[in-house]
């Protein structure tokens, strides 16, 4: 089997790739990963505010359901974008 039959299959290896398209594939999944890290940090704070007092502002609220729908585009927008393709 060599790289051409895996091309015609729709397999690419990284070696079959410029350097544009590696960035393009790479740079993405770094952005969405800070991203699912902070959204995380973000959603992990207010749950620990809401178990110490029961009772959160409507600011935090909003943002942690921000958080959450950023987490959410992050993983299937960012960081799974190219994962998708065969």
């Amino acid at each position: 089997m060599t790289a051409d039959d895996n091309s015609s299959r729709g397999i690419l290896n990284m070696g079959d790739w410029s350097t544009f398209e590696k960035a393009n594939a790479i740079i993405p999944k770094v952005g969405g990963s800070l991203s699912l890290i902070a959204c995380g940090l973000i959603i992990k704070d207010i749950i620990l505010k809401w178990h110490k007092k029961r009772n959160v502002s409507l600011t935090s609220v909003l943002i942690f359901c921000i958080s959450i729908a950023d987490s959410l585009v992050s993983l299937f927008s960012s960081f799974l974008s190219t994962w998708y393709v065969k």
